[in-house]
Formats: structure tokens, C-alpha cells, sequence
């Protein structure tokens, strides 16, 4: 690991040139953010100076976005097979392992991101979760996230490969001395400053921030989706970005942030005005596909999952790592170790054993409720997503079944697909479903640009599975 770990003190500094050595990595362009790393890397030198002078230690972690998914994987959260995450690794004593994405928190102590935000991509987001409290997994967000909408940048309305200062802490006072040591010794324009709140725990209904037993765990996802250049993303995802643990030696008091609102999801737009094309398309299709020596075994729509973090601690139930910023339609069949096989299908290698799905793409619908969207195909009994489309790929896919236009998409699933267009194939090796194992679908909406979070649910079209089996 590039970053040692270990609590620092001014008598323990490492010198300019090896920390800036250890901050620096090939950047993508000379240009932007990303290429004036050594700069940054000085700066924030010198606010780390100045925060143990004042009496706190610092202490370096970083960003990783290693697969979370791996051949040998039990679980695996659900993650988006389009959308890369980092994780927030960072030493706590309770958990030791700094391999391990989860932390703990002092109830004063500030983490602290100031580094650059991705190159050009259809979305990004960073969210703090409580990861787990009175002994359950939650991995539940705490409120909203921080975009790419409503992200705070410096000097401009473009929120691309911008310096960014991100603090991570439930207390006020904290977030406050951040940024005045990063505004004061590492001129950092308080344009580009924003917090990710761990609202006070009482009032979310968590154990209390702290360390060591009957105290949350938390965990930070950063999202990254869809970037315009994908050797662009490489580098970034590549790179070796800090996050600073920010420490008082003392105890302060701390002023705990208060449970703010949402955003509401409700707009009163909707896509209702679309459903009875949906469906004209859905059965034209049904009829298109069918061919003999098979025929249709079922129709199901993938229904919405309505996934709240704050619903979810109140529960005392597993969110999977949620976020506001998306509304999640998955049908019946849950992602979890045991699933019940209803809303999931098993689909075999014979040519007339497929699955067409038939939705809306949000993004392009007049209504404009979503900035993407993506299918995915998920193996339930791991809650592992495998592959996934995005609207950008299934554009036109509709136009040639009578009923279908630019705001809706037909797409197939088959184990073999012999370069039929607008056809996925469905692999039996890792990242794949086993011939013998269920397959399910989850459709994502990102963001609506009016809110700067996930649309209402109840004001999207859901999609439709068609099932094509071989006749007996």
C-alpha cells in the first residue's frame, strides 16, 4: 500500500519530497485538475502541518476502487457491473485490516478527500453509509448524496476534473476547522468545499459514533459511471488518491449535525402518458420474437424496489448499499443468499430459451426524469451483477417492431446471440450465471436533473421481461 498509516505528528513528517512522491501519479493530462497533482500534494502538506501544530493527528488513508466482486465471493452487495466503486480504506482499531472498506469514527474527527473529481462521465457520486449498528448489517444511506448536480467545484458550473474538498464527519465544529486550514494554509477555494454528513446518530437511530463495541460502522462509496473517455477513467480509478483521518488529542465537545429532510422525489411529472404505448410495443414484440419450437412462458413486470436508507436503519434491515440518487425496479426476487426464485429466470443454452426485456429510456422520454439508465443482469443467490446495457447502447433498438420510437428499448438476453444486434450474451463462468442458476434483472434510473436525486418511483414506467422457452 502506497500510504502509511500510522498516526503523524510534526516531529514525524515525512519530507516534502517523499510525500510528494507518494501523492503523485502519472495524471492523464497536464492539463485540469488531475495534472496539477504535485501542487496539490504540497498544499495539502501544508495543512497537515498546520492541523498537528494545532493538536490533532493526522493519519493517511485512500481511495480504492478494486473489484469488490472476486471468482471466490459468497456476497456481493448488489454492486452495478457498470459502475465502478471506491471505497474509503482507512485503519481502525476495532477492524484492523486496512484492507477492510469499513471504518470507525471519533466523534470530533473529520475524513478528509481533497483531490480532483472524475473526468467527464454521465454520473458520479460520493455517499457515507452506516455500515453496520446494533449488531445488523445496514449498509444504509444516511441521507443524499454528494453529485455531480449538486457538488460544490472551484470556479466553475462544470463539475468534471475540478479540485474538490470533501469532509466526512457528524460534527459541526469539525468540518468547520477543516475548512479553514485547508482555506487558509492550502488555498482552497471554499467554492470547491462540501461536507458529507453523518447526521446525529441519535436521531437517525444508530449506535454513537466512537470507537470499539456498540458503536456504528461506517463505510464510503464513491460511484463513477459511464465516462466519456474510458482510458481517461483508468488513470483516474488508478490513481493513488488520499483521504486523511483528522484527529483531535483532546476531546472536544462535538456539535453533532441535525437530521435534515431529503430531497423530495416527487415532482408531479410523470411517464404515465407513455404506459399505453409501452404496452402496445410489449405485445407486438411478444409477437415478433416467437419462432418455432418455442413459445412464451411468462410476462413479468420488473417492478420498484423501494430502497430508503433511513427506511432501512429504522427496520433494522440490509439496504445494500442504496442511494438516492437511483430508483432500483428488480422485480420479486430479492438479492440475498436464499432467494426465493420468484422473479428470476433460469435460462438455458438452447437457441430458443431467451429473454427480451421492453421498457422506457428515461433519459430521452420528454419527461427527462433520469440522466441514465442501465440494465442489469444479477445472479441473486451471490447479489452479483454480471454484465449490464445502457441507454446510450439500446438507443433505436425499438424502431423496428411496429409501436416502437426514440423513448423506448427492446432488448435480448441469450446464452448465444450469433451477432443478432441488440442481443446480450449471458456467460456461464465468473462474471457469469451458471446454466443451473437463476438470473434476475434490475434496471436503474439515475438521477433527475430537476432534483438532483432519483425520481419518485411511482412516476416511471417499469420494464417488462418476456420469457421465451423451447417447446416440449
Amino acid at each position: 500500500m502506497p500510504f502509511d498509516t500510522s498516526p503523524m505528528r510534526l516531529s514525524s513528517l515525512l519530507p516534502l519530497p517523499l510525500l510528494l512522491l507518494l501523492s503523485t501519479h502519472a495524471a492523464a493530462s497536464e492539463n485540469g485538475c488531475f495534472g496539477n497533482d504535485r501542487d496539490r500534494a504540497a498544499r495539502m502538506n501544508r495543512a497537515i502541518n498546520q492541523f498537528i501544530q494545532q493538536g490533532y493527528e493526522v493519519e493517511r488513508g485512500y481511495i480504492s476502487f478494486e473489484p469488490i466482486c472476486h471468482p471466490d465471493s459468497t456476497f456481493c452487495w448488489g454492486a452495478n457491473p457498470s459502475s465502478p466503486y471506491g471505497r474509503y480504506k482507512l485503519r481502525t482499531p476495532l477492524l484492523i485490516d486496512l484492507k477492510v472498506p469499513v471504518y470507525q469514527l471519533g466523534p470530533s474527527e473529520a475524513l478528509v478527500f481533497f483531490g480532483c473529481t472524475p473526468p467527464p462521465a454521465r454520473y458520479y457520486g460520493f455517499q457515507t453509509y452506516a455500515f453496520m449498528s446494533h449488531d445488523r448489517i445496514l449498509f444504509a444511506s444516511m441521507g443524499d448524496s454528494i453529485n455531480f448536480l449538486n457538488i460544490n467545484v472551484t470556479n466553475s458550473s462544470d463539475p468534471f476534473d475540478k479540485e474538490v474538498l470533501i469532509v466526512t464527519t457528524g460534527d459541526q465544529r469539525a468540518a468547520a476547522n477543516v475548512f479553514s486550514t485547508f482555506s487558509a494554509h492550502a488555498q482552497v477555494s471554499r467554492e470547491s468545499m462540501n461536507v458529507d454528513v453523518i447526521p446525529d446518530a441519535v436521531a437517525l437511530g444508530i449506535e454513537p459514533i466512537g470507537y470499539g463495541l456498540n458503536h456504528t460502522i461506517f463505510n464510503t462509496l464513491f460511484r463513477v459511471a459511464l465516462c466519456d473517455n474510458a482510458a481517461a477513467c483508468a488513470s483516474y480509478m488508478n490513481h493513488n488518491w488520499t483521504v486523511l483521518r483528522v484527529r483531535p488529542l483532546n476531546s472536544p465537545t462535538p456539535t453533532f449535525y441535525p437530521l435534515k429532510p431529503e430531497r423530495e422525489r416527487w415532482t408531479g411529472v410523470t411517464e404515465d402518458s407513455l404506459e399505453t404505448p409501452l404496452q402496445t410495443l410489449l405485445q407486438n414484440v411478444r409477437t415478433q420474437f416467437l419462432k418455432p419450437g418455442s413459445h412464451v412462458d411468462e410476462v413479468r413486470r420488473i417492478y420498484p424496489l423501494f430502497l430508503e436508507g433511513r427506511t432501512c436503519i429504522k427496520q433494522l434491515t440490509n439496504c445494500l448499499g442504496d442511494t438516492r440518487d437511483a430508483v432500483y425496479m428488480d422485480g420479486d426476487e430479492p438479492l440475498n443468499p436464499a432467494p426465493r426464485n420468484q422473479g428470476s429466470f433460469l435460462l438455458t443454452d438452447s437457441p430458443n430459451d431467451f429473454l427480451v426485456v421492453v421498457g422506457v429510456l428515461h433519459a430521452s422520454a420528454p419527461m427527462k426524469l433520469a440522466t441514465y439508465t442501465n440494465l442489469a443482469v444479477y445472479l441473486p443467490s451471490k447479489a452479483m451483477g454480471v454484465l449490464a446495457v445502457v441507454d446510450k447502447d439500446l438507443v433505436g433498438s425499438s424502431q423496428p417492431y411496429p409501436g416502437g420510437g426514440p423513448y423506448y428499448y427492446v432488448a435480448k438476453f441469450a446464452r448465444h446471440c450469433n451477432g443478432e444486434k441488440y442481443c446480450t450474451e449471458v456467460p456461464t463462468t465468473f462474471p457469469g450465471v451458471p446454466l443451473a442458476s437463476n438470473l434476475t434483472f434490475t434496471e436503474r434510473a439515475y438521477v433527475n436533473p430537476a432534483t438532483q436525486v432519483g425520481a419518485d418511483p411511482r412516476a416511471l414506467q417499469a420494464p417488462y421481461v418476456i420469457h421465451y422457452v423451447p417447446d416440449k
